[in-house]
């Protein structure tokens, strides 16, 4: 086989990763562009965050109602963009942007001082953190529901 035949499919080969390549990177960019839009949203209302997470706490307890918050019943300053979900735990909220069966990532909203339990990263936000629960690692402080 000589250089001149191979050349063409190579050429077509390192286009196509090429192309790939560009694919990935244009999905990152708009994920990271995601993410940093909900954390905007989020700056945007940090005075009312808290006290409508504890609101949101308070009424679940009281009703004893699941730990999924239907979305009508969200506060404006809960209510990020691409909001999937909104669970509601004893000490925090957590809103889901990303769910599939096996992930679920979004920010974790602490009412009550972040627990030493859980190990997710910070934000801009002391009180607000960014999680990811993978569903088929085990338990530990950086991956928990």
């Amino acid at each position: 086989m000589s250089l001149k035949s191979s050349l063409p499919p190579l050429l077509t080969l390192a286009f196509l990763v090429l192309v790939l390549g560009c694919f990935v990177m244009a999905k990152r960019v708009a994920a990271n562009e995601r993410w940093q839009e909900a954390e905007a949203h989020l700056v945007t209302f940090k005075e009312s965050l808290q006290s409508d997470a504890q609101a949101m706490i308070d009424a679940w307890r009281d009703e004893e109602r699941a730990g999924v918050v239907d979305r009508d019943m969200i506060p404006m300053s809960l209510a990020v963009p691409g909001l999937r979900q909104v669970e509601v735990r004893e000490e925090h909220v957590n809103l889901v942007v990303y769910k599939s069966p096996d992930v679920k990532s979004g920010f974790r909203l602490w009412v009550a001082p972040v627990s030493e339990d859980y190990r997710d990263q910070p934000t801009s936000i002391p009180f607000v953190q960014r999680f990811l629960y993978l569903d088929e690692r085990p338990s530990s402080p950086s991956n928990r529901p």
